[in-house]
């Protein structure tokens, strides 16, 4: 998962990038987290090149490695391209961050594979993640991510006061899996399908009642993690 962070302020960058390794269990001493950061006015090809080589070595632990790119619009047109073919193709269990100040100097590729996060220096705890719950990328982000990732989702969408996009995430869930079937007609007939589709019909039938959506969703979480 790519997250490009859109600032007004570097203090609340900062404060947000603090954050976001809190909440992946690092710190700035953790061999799985990777910041690049440059005093100069431009990153270069050479730099983006090195960087990304050695993420794709083997994570330390078990936790998600978290790499971050400060002042991404100093990235030249050929790093943002060097930089785009490891975006599609990142290593598992990482989340990747960028963070601009002029989102304008990124080419549109860049853009396009990454989520937006409105950093507004008012209100540090309250990050505007806009992820779509009909966006077919959330929904395979979410199947495929470990447990950290589904959490930042999950927390991403149940952000709104209204229900609707908690409910049109979870039934976008369900006809991942019944689309799927048409191609393969055993799917259904499988356990662990069986059990995560069982899960996320729980899921939408407890927020549909009125059961706390925090609540619901994180267990269903436990509950996929558990069956993974």
């Amino acid at each position: 998962m790519t997250i490009l962070a859109i600032y007004t302020s570097k203090d609340s960058a900062e404060l947000f990038l603090t954050e976001q390794i809190d909440h992946y269990g690092l710190n700035e001493n953790s061999p799985d987290l990777h910041i690049l950061e440059t005093a100069d006015k431009s990153i270069k090809i050479d730099q983006i090149r090195t960087f990304c080589k050695k993420l794709h070595l083997k994570a330390f632990s078990n936790h998600t490695r978290l790499v971050i790119i400060k002042e991404a619009h100093k990235l030249t047109i050929p790093s943002q391209n060097s930089l785009l073919k490891f975006l599609e193709e990142p290593p598992t269990d990482t989340v990747i961050i960028l963070t601009t100040e002029h989102a304008d100097k990124l080419i549109p590729t860049i853009h396009s594979r990454c989520r937006k996060t409105y950093i507004d220096p008012n209100e540090s705890n309250n990050h505007n993640t806009q992820l779509n719950a009909d966006d077919k990328e959330v929904v395979l982000d979410f199947l495929n991510g470990n447990f950290e990732t589904r959490l930042y989702i999950v927390s991403s969408i149940n952000s709104s006061k209204d229900t609707q996009p908690q409910i049109d995430f979870l039934t976008n869930l369900e006809k991942y899996f019944h689309n799927l079937s048409k191609k393969d007609t055993n799917l259904l007939s499988e356990p662990k399908t069986l059990l995560q589709i069982e899960q996320i019909l729980k899921s939408t039938k407890r927020i549909t009642q009125g059961a706390n959506r925090k609540i619901a969703l994180d267990n269903m979480i436990i509950q996929l993690d558990m069956i993974d």
